[in-house]
C-alpha cells in the first residue's frame, strides 16, 4: 500500500514539473507530431527525466510503483499511451538502442543543471556566457534537448 501512495507521489511530481515544458513546446512549434512520442531519443528522455523528478519526491520505488508511476506520468504528459510507452522504454533499454541512451544521458544533464545549476554543464549547449541556469536559461535547454527533435521530425 505505502508503495501505491509513493508511485501516486512520484507520479503528480513529474507530471508538475513537466507538464508545463510539453505544453509550452505545444504552443511555440505549433503543436506536437504524435509520432514524436515513440521517438527512441524523446521516450528514452521523457522516461528519465519522470524517473528523475518522480524519485526525487517519492524516494526510491520497486520495479512495479516505478512502471505505474513514469506510464501514468507519460500518459498525463504526452496525452497518449503509458503502457505502449513502457513496452518502449523496456524495448529500448534492453536493445541498448544508441538514441535512447543519448535521450537518457541528455535527460540527466537537463535535471542536473536544473537541480544544481553550478554544476558541469556539456560544452555542446550553447548558453549565454555559461550563465547560471535561471527561468530562461532552462527553457533554452529544454529547447535544446526537447524541442529540436520536434522540429526534426516535421522535415
Amino acid at each position: 500500500m505505502f508503495d501505491l501512495w509513493r508511485a501516486r507521489r512520484a507520479r503528480r511530481a513529474a507530471t508538475v514539473a513537466i507538464s508545463p515544458l510539453v505544453e509550452a513546446s505545444r504552443r511555440r512549434c505549433d503543436g506536437i507530431p504524435d509520432t514524436l512520442w515513440l521517438d527512441a531519443y524523446v521516450i528514452g528522455f521523457l522516461a528519465t527525466l519522470i524517473t528523475l523528478f518522480g524519485t526525487r519526491q517519492s524516494g526510491p520505488l520497486d520495479s512495479d510503483a516505478l512502471a505505474a508511476a513514469q506510464s501514468g506520468a507519460w500518459s498525463d504528459i504526452t496525452k497518449t499511451s503509458g503502457e505502449l510507452a513502457g513496452e518502449q522504454i523496456c524495448y529500448f533499454s534492453l536493445s541498448r538502442d544508441p538514441t535512447f541512451v543519448q535521450g537518457c544521458s541528455d535527460a540527466e544533464l537537463f535535471f542536473g543543471k536544473l537541480v544544481d545549476p553550478g554544476g558541469p554543464s556539456r560544452s555542446d549547449v550553447d548558453l549565454a556566457e555559461g550563465d547560471l541556469v535561471e527561468e530562461t536559461d532552462s527553457l533554452a535547454l529544454w529547447a535544446h534537448y526537447f524541442e529540436r527533435r520536434v522540429y526534426e521530425r516535421r522535415v
